[in-house]
């Protein structure tokens, strides 16, 4: 349906209270009373098959475009997650997957990122390693909680303790790396 008929429907539903019928065909949709779920009658309009979807109104202002590829101050993203798929961003758990996203972060002017890793133990040892040795300024990391047996009575004194989250000595739970 064009927009030009999208238009005149709408405007002659505001109006009348009913689309013009010749409209109303060509959109091939019957105006014959329908029962709704609760059993009333209920009449179908032209402008019931009409997408949101579909609509693609043109915009009427007329303004000066500014693109800005880059932000004028460095930027800290303080929200990221690695190696999760559809985040815009797999991997992060290799050196070259590292150095990838650096030069996306040069790119858009992003000067450090805050990553929440949901690692605990070796697995965020490891991780806290990489970051450290391929780019240690530009990369916070976060570990995850540990939640196994979370119902157990001694739980909320288990998860806060460091202990519980890493192993002994190595606690850099929400450390920046310098």
């Amino acid at each position: 349906m064009s927009r030009r008929k999208v238009f005149a429907a709408l405007l002659n539903l505001l109006l009348l209270g009913d689309p013009l019928s010749a409209q109303t065909k060509e959109a091939g949709i019957s105006t014959a009373p329908q029962l709704n779920e609760g059993g009333f009658a209920q009449q179908k309009k032209a402008m019931d098959s009409v997408l949101l979807k579909d609509w693609v109104p043109d915009s009427s202002l007329v303004v000066p475009v500014t693109n800005i590829p880059k932000a004028r101050f460095p930027a800290i993203d303080v929200h990221v997650h690695v190696g999760m798929s559809g985040t815009g961003h797999t991997g992060g758990n290799t050196p070259e997957s590292i150095g990838d996203w650096v030069k996306g972060m040069d790119e858009a002017g992003v000067e450090k990122v805050i990553v929440l890793t949901e690692a605990i133990g070796p697995e965020f040892d490891k991780l806290a390693d990489l970051y450290q040795k391929t780019y240690p300024d530009r990369f916070q990391l976060w570990c995850g909680l540990d939640i196994r047996d979370f119902e157990n009575p001694d739980y909320p004194e288990r998860a806060g303790r460091t202990g519980a989250l890493l192993p002994q000595g190595r606690a850099r739970c929400g450390r920046t790396f310098r």
